[in-house]
């Protein structure tokens, strides 16, 4: 297995809790004893206790009194733990090093994913990670700054890929680059930031290409590319910046610029053709419907959107909670994009989180709300179904991965350091039941085998076998499990156990 090198940032912990010889495993002990996998169901749990007192490693002992029955699963297979390698040229010291965008598997069974150093300036830097499970590596494939050259210009930089990451089978992607620290008023309105940027990768040949900024007045926390029509959506989050209250040399850090009933997360809506390389739309979708009232104008939230792989539609949602789903027809674009965005009267309890990839065998896509709560879409039949909570109201969830038999959903509870209250599980939901299993619970067994603290993960993806998940974690190295920060984001390889 390849090694790796402590770069520039907390030798002395990391040294105590890696063997500096290579990635090492980690491994979940079962409630049952017993070889293969093992069972134990669990309700309603205790008030809450440290997470990982227990007497059992990696288990916690209690749980919160809200935490919903789950069946726990375990498996004698050890998981492993990669670390992620940075740049420490790009920020010395410890830094707001993480991931924030949702990976994919492309050809060949590689994950990729990607992480950044969260900054808005020429250092800022953000790289598309490639693991390779056959031979259990990372490697960088792709620097958003190299690629763009924006230090070259002296420019501010874009220290995030936010996006959800989509792949050709010819190896092709696009990416949306995002900011990291907020911009001041002054410079998103003035030309220090220009504007989230474009790139074209391609994860077999390893060819990168800056397309430039699509559109000058937004950067893209939200974006996905439909390989089979080669269109790319992105919304932006400029609800924030034209927040009448945010002054010159503000900047929009924090929940309280969005406003009541997070009526300024928004942004514009940016449509692309990918072949033509031409912008299809881009703007602010309350500007196609001025007859619209005042009190209602059409806004698609800064952190929803979807993608129907069998219509080409996407979907994102109002900025209110609850609010209605909104469509967004590339191909009606190309005629009037006044009747390409359009909302539904399909209504959800908050804005959009997250959806998976693919399909059930009925054809509908799962999604997330903010709220926590699973929805079937049939985007096709334009229906909607609520399904029920996915973990505990509020659980934000950014990632669903549909099992190979369409019967479960998997993901990580959550991105947040909420998670860490339930010790970060891994669950399996099982759609036709909305009975929950755990595969593991992250926080505990990553501190007792590391002394890794866990933050929350934005992406897990099961693999097209069903046998492995791969869960990218954002978290530090430390002493003190009570504490998690932004610092080494790493990537876990877990073994998914046989269903019972």
């Amino acid at each position: 297995m390849s090694g790796w090198r402590v770069l520039g940032r907390s030798v002395g912990v990391l040294c105590r809790y890696l063997v500096a010889a290579g990635f090492v495993g980690f491994a979940f002990v079962s409630v049952v004893a017993g070889a293969g996998c093992a069972s134990s169901t669990a309700g309603q749990n205790q008030p809450a206790e440290p997470i990982g007192s227990g007497s059992q490693p990696g288990v916690p002992s209690k749980l919160p009194a809200d935490t919903p029955p789950f069946t726990y699963l375990s498996c004698v297979d050890p998981p492993t733990l990669h670390v992620v390698p940075l740049d420490p040229p790009i920020m010395q010291g410890a830094g707001v090093y993480g991931g924030w965008g949702q990976g994919a598997i492309g050809p060949h069974g590689r994950f990729h994913f990607a992480v950044g150093n969260h900054l808005t300036s020429p250092r800022a830097d953000a790289w598309l990670i490639t693991y390779d499970p056959d031979i259990q590596t990372l490697r960088r494939a792709m620097s958003s700054r190299d690629t763009d050259r924006w230090h070259d210009r002296q420019s501010l930089g874009d220290g995030k890929l936010h996006t959800g990451i989509d792949i050709a089978e010819d190896g092709t992607t696009y990416l949306l680059t995002f900011y990291g620290d907020y911009p001041t008023k002054r410079d998103w309105q003035g030309s220090q930031y220009p504007g989230g940027r474009l790139i074209r990768h391609n994860v077999l040949t390893g060819e990168s290409e800056s397309l430039g900024v699509p559109f000058g007045k937004d950067s893209w926390p939200m974006g996905r590319w439909d390989p089979q029509r080669e269109v790319l959506v992105g919304v932006g989050e400029a609800g924030l910046y034209l927040n009448p209250e945010l002054g010159r040399d503000q900047a929009p850090e924090g929940w309280r610029w969005s406003g009541p009933d997070n009526e300024h997360s928004y942004g514009h809506v940016l449509v692309y053709d990918t072949r033509s390389r031409q912008v299809l739309y881009a703007g602010l979708p309350e500007d196609l419907q001025p007859q619209a009232s005042a009190e209602t104008p059409l806004r698609v939230e800064r952190r929803s959107l979807l993608l129907d792989p069998n219509t080409g539609h996407f979907f994102s949602s109002g900025t209110a909670s609850p609010t209605r789903l909104v469509k967004i027809d590339p191909a009606a674009i190309r005629r009037n994009p006044a009747e390409g965005i359009r909302r539904t009267n399909l209504e959800i309890d908050s804005p959009v989180r997250a959806g998976t990839r693919r399909t059930t065998p009925d054809g509908e896509l799962i999604l997330i709300t903010r709220h926590g709560t699973l929805y079937a879409l049939h985007a096709e039949n334009l229906t909607l179904r609520e399904l029920g909570p996915a973990w505990v109201k509020d659980s934000w969830i950014t990632d669903l991965s549909l099992d190979p038999t369409g019967r479960y959903v998997d993901f990580v509870v959550d991105c947040t350091w909420a998670g860490r209250d339930y010790g970060v599980p891994v669950v399996r939901y099982e759609l036709a039941t909305g009975r929950r299993f755990v595969f593991a619970f992250l926080a505990p067994a990553l501190f007792a085998s590391h002394g890794y603290c866990v933050v929350g993960a934005y992406t897990a993806v099961t693999n097209p076998t069903g046998q492995r998940m791969f869960i990218q974690l954002n978290g530090h190295f430390g002493d003190d499990p009570a504490v998690a920060r932004y610092e080494q984001p790493v990537l876990i390889d877990l073994p998914i156990p046989t269903m019972p």
